[in-house]
């Protein structure tokens, strides 16, 4: 079904995405009536919608003045601006600091990118080769030994390590 976006409304997958939820948490507050919702079906609108099941959750739409009404009742669900002008980054990685490293930026740059919470690490390759392509592709103008250096220090799979964590 071919939907048109409306700039008043949020689909399920915007939401859980504003809101970092995964879609059977966005489908307990639907079934718990803390946030309402309606739903497209043979071409009419639900604006309250009864009999629901976790399969709609891709048919589903908020209208933004009901979801700004919930963040506002819950804070928690706020979305953080990650961009406020006056949050200062982190000294480590403020450019403008007489002891900042570019290294140590691409390195933490490249450990968000294999490992952090959007990373793309593949478990059936090899760690290493993974970091070293990304940092070939993303910055290829650093030198072999800051690719070797990099590479070392964020492997997570590093061959006879615990595989503990702390």
């Amino acid at each position: 079904m071919k939907v048109l976006k409306n700039s008043q409304f949020l689909t399920s997958a915007e939401l859980q995405e504003r809101w970092q939820v995964k879609e059977i948490d966005l489908y307990a507050l639907i079934k718990s009536k803390k946030i309402r919702c309606l739903t497209l079906a043979d071409k009419y609108i639900d604006w309250n919608p009864i009999f629901l099941s976790i399969k709609d959750m891709g048919r589903l739409f908020f209208y933004k003045p009901y979801v700004l009404d919930f963040e506002e009742e819950n804070p928690a669900y706020k979305p953080q601006d990650k961009s406020d002008p006056h949050e200062s980054p982190s000294p480590y990685l403020d450019k403008k600091n007489q002891y900042y490293s570019k290294e140590l930026s691409i390195a933490i740059e490249t450990w968000f990118a294999i490992y952090g919470p959007d990373g793309k690490l593949n478990s059936a390759q090899k760690h290493k080769k993974q970091i070293v392509a990304y940092l070939k592709k993303f910055h290829p103008d650093i030198s072999e030994s800051a690719v070797e250096r990099i590479s070392t220090m964020i492997n997570a799979d590093v061959p006879g390590a615990p595989k503990t964590s702390y």
